[in-house]
């Protein structure tokens, strides 16, 4: 799945590169066609594209994950934005939510551990401590009980003998790993969008591809409701398609632009206010800061959460075999004493 994603984001950004120069489309999905997560989808888009479709329209049939700043690119002629003597309003280099400013501050952090590398060393980590419990209780604490019975010893630590200790402990590990799932799986639902729960930076990326997508619109001259449509014909996740109608219903039922996209989850109430007395291409930079602001924010939660959640896992597992090691070097010196 990441390599998919990161394939289709560098499709889009080779459409976008190209989308003014006729027929290199087609050959850039010819191209994307030959190998990759992709090469079905680019097969099928490259085959409509020869065959007349618009590029929009080929790419929807096909299964093609277009962005909307993608779409919009196809749709429409690149326009230069209006620029302020006054104010001069620095541009992000990269499209998915990612801005400029962003990318140099993830630069700057990027010695810290990625959240996927944090939960696959606590995987093995848990999977060799359990490893290891279960050797000492099927392997060793046998031979040391029989030893016990045989010399009429009472055995100190009976648990240590039961096979089933490390399955305890994976028993427990897992746990707090659903735990943790099920917290930022909730907290990336749209009620608990400003929490100070940790939520899916991926959520978040996907949502700011949106609203990158209605400023490049609004920088094209495109109503926003207008937009959202398009964004809502690319889509291919369900759950974004319902977010999108309903913001599409609330213009429809008259609601301001900016009232509906508050309505459907894509802005908060404070960041709605943030486009008083704005206007075209002001409120197209505006969407693209709250994107930042939205990815930055939901990478952050997640980090300082798994600054806390990952030294605990640590700490427990470590608890867990200082225990059991104290445990078992216990019953060798009631052995030995017992001998002696």
């Amino acid at each position: 799945a990441r390599r998919r994603r990161l394939v289709a984001r560098d499709l889009n950004a080779a459409i976008r590169a190209v989308s003014g120069h006729e027929g290199s489309i087609a050959k850039m999905a010819v191209a994307y066609s030959r190998a990759g997560p992709l090469r079905s989808n680019c097969y099928e888009f490259a085959r409509r594209l020869t065959r007349g479709e618009k590029p929009v329209d080929a790419a929807i049939a096909a299964g093609v994950p277009l962005e909307l700043s993608t779409a919009i690119a196809l749709e429409s002629p690149a326009l230069e934005q209006p620029k302020d003597e006054q104010l001069e309003v620095k541009q992000p280099d990269s499209r998915g939510g990612v801005g400029s400013d962003w990318a140099d501050w993830y630069q700057r952090d990027s010695w810290s551990m990625p959240v996927y590398a944090q939960l696959i060393y606590l995987m093995v980590v848990a999977i060799a401590t359990c490893l290891v419990l279960n050797f000492i209780s099927i392997m060793i604490m046998p031979t040391l009980a029989k030893m016990f019975e045989e010399f009429g010893l009472s055995l100190p630590m009976p648990w240590l003998s039961q096979g089933n200790l490390g399955a305890w402990v994976a028993g427990a590990v897992l746990l707090l790993l659903l735990g943790v799932a099920l917290t930022i799986g909730i907290a990336s639902l749209p009620a608990f969008g400003r929490s100070w729960l940790p939520s899916m930076p991926a959520r978040a990326r996907r949502k700011a591809e949106t609203l990158y997508g209605i400023a490049d619109a609004v920088d094209t001259g495109w109503p926003i409701g207008r937009g959202l449509a398009m964004a809502h014909a690319i889509s291919l996740r369900p759950a974004e398609r319902r977010q999108l109608e309903s913001a599409m219903r609330a213009i429809e039922q008259g609601s301001q632009p900016l009232a509906a996209l508050r309505q459907s989850g894509l802005i908060t109430a404070d960041q709605e206010a943030w486009f008083t007395d704005t206007s075209g291409w002001r409120t197209a930079d505006r969407l693209r800061q709250i994107a930042d602001r939205n990815v930055r924010d939901s990478d952050l939660r997640l980090r300082w959460f798994l600054a806390l959640f990952f030294p605990a896992v640590v700490v427990f597992l470590g608890a867990v075999v200082f225990a059991c090691g104290l445990a078992f070097f216990v019953v060798l010196l009631e052995l030995v004493s017992g001998l002696s």
